[in-house]
């Protein structure tokens, strides 16, 4: 099945963000197959020792109220069977129950402010919609999930990683740090309760408020579909074949027999485990957990020095950077052409923020030799760096080519670089674009073989323990990392 890139939870300043409506669906159209603008709808039990949080939510609800046809007519305004999906739906948040994204089938939708997670069960169940929880590993009470409450029916995935941080396992470098709830609670995360029996699908989603879906390490779900519609994305989350990823666009395979992620087999099933993964960066491990622990891991060796060759090359350009303490935001405009070679894909590293609100961060194809990249960079957002990972289909020693022109706080500047595959392989390249030591920066960075990159395998499981569950979970040298929804072999109904 074909990969379909989703962020399905993401802010702007109808609620309480920033950033235009259109602007989110410009960001998301250049670099998503599936979108869902999320907008704050209820919080039935807030704190009521702090009325100026109280306030600040309140009129983010308020806004919502008075726009919620904007978003409703933008959805499907923007909706393009077999090329772009995007959904209606709003966030409900509770401190008993924790928070969901009620997310609807169709071209209609409404918001709803319950005062129970029962009610909006019944609400969800009344119009087909899904309830995606997130922010998970919070603990209970602190807006966290309530999974005695849960209804698997109406929400057969949940969100384990955005801006909030890790919630599939309780010790990651990607800690809950940003927000005020506090940090992981071990019982609460997803890992914790797949061991205790729960069936649900893994994805992840931005949740940033910055209105700049897909924005780089924040989180993004992969859905499995061949069916580019509304109906077809639908039903692939209902029937969890999904995985989450942190940033990089990185490609997995689960399955045994005819089974994929988030199938359940027959207790008696043979347990030939297939998998597979295609990094965007050298693998630092796969591991394939059983019940939640390792059954095996692998450890691949970094590629030995390569020479140039015919074949496919992944290829990653960074830029970014500029002084510690500027607050100054760069526009670049970067055309990238080949020679002997042509772009099998090129996919998005961009990095949103409070900087550059009113810019888009895209990639245009021009021809299958050039590219054209429009973006924007800030220390003032939470990564001061964006990127392209071009997948390059090569003659042999191709050429490279990149110039590329800039405008930082009105400073124009500007670089012009060429290289070959060969000389990649020896050392990065490097440009800076203004005449100063702490300028901002670009690099051309070391080329990968996709077929050296490659992990791939079967495993039979030489003592299945009877009701299990694998799952993979992946790591890149750069701290990427992927967790697929689980492959259950169970006589137990769904």
């Amino acid at each position: 099945m074909k990969i379909c890139w989703a962020d399905l939870h993401n802010h702007n300043e109808i609620g309480y963000g920033v950033g235009t409506l259109q602007r989110s669906y410009d960001l998301a159209e250049a670099s998503l197959d599936v979108f869902a603008f999320i907008p704050h709808g209820h919080w039935p039990d807030p704190p009521g020792d702090d009325p100026k949080l109280l306030a600040y939510h309140e009129a983010g609800f308020e806004r919502v109220s008075r726009r919620f046809d904007e978003v409703l007519h933008a959805a499907n305004a923007r909706y393009r069977p077999g090329e772009f999906v995007s959904f209606v739906g709003f966030e409900w948040h509770s401190s008993e129950w924790g928070d969901y994204q009620v997310i609807f089938p169709g071209a209609t939708g409404s918001l709803f402010k319950a005062d129970t997670l029962h009610e909006l069960q019944a609400f969800a169940r009344r119009e087909d919609a899904l309830l995606i929880q997130h922010h998970i590993g919070y603990r209970r009470g602190w807006r966290g999930a309530n999974w005695d409450a849960q209804d698997a029916a109406l929400t057969p995935v949940v969100e384990v990683f955005s801006e909030h941080g890790n919630s599939f396992d309780p010790i990651s470098h990607h800690g809950m740090t940003e927000h005020s709830m506090g940090g992981t609670t071990r019982s609460q995360t997803a890992l914790a309760q797949l061991i205790a029996g729960r069936r649900f699908g893994l994805i992840a989603s931005t949740d940033t408020h910055n209105g700049h879906p897909a924005s780089y390490d924040e989180g993004l779900a992969a859905i499995l579909t061949d069916d580019l519609t509304r109906e077809g994305v639908f039903a692939a989350i209902r029937a969890r074949h999904t995985y989450a990823v942190s940033g990089d666009r990185i490609a997995l395979e689960l399955g045994s027999g005819g089974a994929i992620v988030g199938d359940v087999l027959p207790r008696s099933a043979r347990r030939e485990i297939r998998l597979a993964v295609d990094p965007l960066a050298p693998l630092e491990f796969v591991k394939l957990l059983r019940n939640g622990r390792t059954a095996q891991v692998w450890a691949p060796e970094l590629p030995a020095d390569s020479i140039p060759s015919a074949g496919s090359w992944i290829v990653r350009v960074d830029f970014g950077w500029d002084r510690l303490e500027s607050s100054d935001l760069t526009l670049w405009n970067l055309d990238i052409g080949l020679e002997d070679a042509a772009f099998e894909a090129a996919h998005p590293c961009f990095s949103g923020g409070p900087a550059g609100k009113g810019h888009l961060n895209r990639i245009i194809r021009k021809s299958p030799q050039n590219l054209r990249v429009e973006a924007f960079t800030s220390r003032d957002n939470p990564v001061p760096v964006s990127g392209v990972v071009l997948r390059i289909n090569a003659a042999g020693n191709f050429r490279l080519k990149l110039s590329g022109s800039t405008d930082t706080a009105g400073q124009a500047g500007g670089f012009e670089l060429e290289t070959t595959l060969g000389e990649l392989l020896k050392h990065d390249l490097w440009a800076q674009v203004l005449p100063r030591f702490s300028a901002p920066k670009l690099r051309i960075g070391c080329p990968w073989r996709v077929d050296e990159l490659r992990f791939d395998t079967t495993w039979c499981d030489p003592a299945p323990c009877g009701e299990d569950f694998y799952m993979l979970k992946v790591q890149q040298a750069n701290g990427q990392m992927a967790w697929s929804t689980p492959i259950w072999f169970s006589d137990r109904g769904d």
